[in-house]
């Protein structure tokens, strides 16, 4: 098998290209593929890599658009760099009909649009992997307008890239749904989550942990927000519920990440000045497993209007480390199903201060509680939600998708 990944980012550590670069190690490693991969040059932050425009890397052959160098630094540099890859996208699936398979994953956006006209051209079959649908999610978030004409034109382009694709890989049950209302076949949805590593993330004890050691929190029950700390997240709740339990010196709120939101967070401890807030930017990737295990429970949130659009990834992270989930989220999301299914967390919905409050009160008083939760978590998280099942279940659709086309190929010829 050949097969072809388009995808902005690429690599270890970098959202979406983290998930990408270990499926290509699997791919080619355990299925013996030639794998190609086509990103950008420029890393989620917008530092341009010192790498060359093409290689091979552990066996993974690697195409660097030269001209997308601009990264995400603000929208102007986004258009840029949606610009830029969809020419070389465009530009190097004219040579499509070399792979088996052509998957284009969501960013840019527009990437799969591309996808599906070029592999239309070359009779490549093309699966979509739906990291977010696009442009609903902007749209949802109340970016751009529904009724602009280029959000028009542009839901008709993602709307019929979907429907013609050969296969779409979606995240979440909630996302497959929101795709079928847009009118794909249900038999060209799957849903494969996204994943994490066994090896990499993995529960750590609780007593001389090094971070919480660094940071002077040992005697602290930790609520840890991780990740993205963007638009599609709300963090009202948790910040009122910090304001109401300042008084319980045991109780810490501790933010670790990145995002458009991150500023606010800062202006709001200036503000208020709690003593039982912390905010941090990421840590190294060497030290994710440490900084993920420093939570004794893990907050989740999810705006309303982001289901079926986007799914926080940071769920089966939380899982990996044997730690309790707080989702505060629509209720149809794949993050509160999947907590109500492993009983590994509590669901709560947008808003309910009082609700979040109880549950923090409940764990912290409780932490025996929240192991048990956390190690039901791991369990679920080994058995559907690791690299290799995940892994192994992409293989299974390339492969299918692979040889659906050439017996259809087959049934056409005299």
């Amino acid at each position: 098998m050949r097969v072809l990944f388009t995808n902005q980012l690429y690599g270890q550590g970098l959202s979406s290209g983290h998930n990408l670069y270990e499926l290509a190690r699997y791919l080619t490693d355990k299925m013996g593929w030639e794998i190609h991969i086509l990103c950008g040059m420029a890393g989620y932050d917008g530092t341009r890599t010192d790498k060359s425009g093409s290689e091979i890397s552990e066996g993974i052959h690697i195409h660097r658009a030269k001209l997308a160098t601009f990264g995400k630094k603000n929208m102007l540099t986004r258009l840029a760099d949606y610009s830029a890859f969809m020419l070389a996208t465009g530009l190097e699936l004219l040579k499509a009909y070399r792979f088996d398979v052509v998957v284009n994953l969501t960013d840019p956006p527009t990437a799969p649009w591309v996808g599906t006209l070029m592999t239309r051209f070359t009779k490549t079959p093309q699966v979509i992997w739906s990291m977010d649908v696009h442009p609903d999610a902007m749209l949802e978030l109340g970016m751009f307008s529904y009724n602009h004409p280029i959000s028009k034109a542009s839901l008709i382009a993602s709307g019929l890239s979907f429907r013609n694709a050969d296969k779409v890989a979606a995240v979440g049950r909630c996302m497959k749904e929101r795709l079928l209302q847009k009118g794909c076949r249900p038999e060209r949805v799957e849903v494969i989550t996204v994943w994490n590593d066994k090896d990499e993330l993995h529960p750590v004890p609780r007593k001389d942990h090094p971070l919480r050691r660094e940071l002077g929190i040992e005697d602290k029950f930790v609520f840890l927000y991780s990740g993205n700390i963007g638009l599609m997240h709300h963090f009202e709740d948790i910040l009122e519920a910090a304001k109401i339990l300042e008084d319980r010196r045991d109780i810490l709120f501790l933010f670790v990440g990145q995002g458009g939101r991150f500023a606010e967070l800062e202006s709001f401890q200036k503000r208020n000045g709690l003593s039982n807030l912390m905010i941090k930017p990421y840590f190294p990737r060497e030290r994710l497993c440490e900084s993920l295990s420093m939570g004794d429970a893990h907050l989740i949130t999810l705006v309303k209007s982001a289901e079926g659009v986007s799914v926080p990834g940071k769920l089966y992270s939380a899982m990996a480390v044997a730690k309790p989930v707080l989702f505060s989220g629509p209720p149809g999301s794949e993050v509160a199903r999947t907590i109500a299914e492993a009983a590994c967390g509590r669901n709560l919905m947008p808003g309910d201060v009082s609700g979040l409050v109880k549950v923090a009160l409940e764990l912290a008083d409780d932490p025996e509680q929240a192991h048990k939760m956390g190690l039901a978590g791991r369990e679920e998280f080994i058995a559907k939600y690791e690299r290799e099942v995940c892994c192994g279940m992409w293989a299974e659709l390339l492969e299918k998708t692979a040889a659906s086309r050439k017996n259809s190929r087959k049934q056409v010829q005299p």
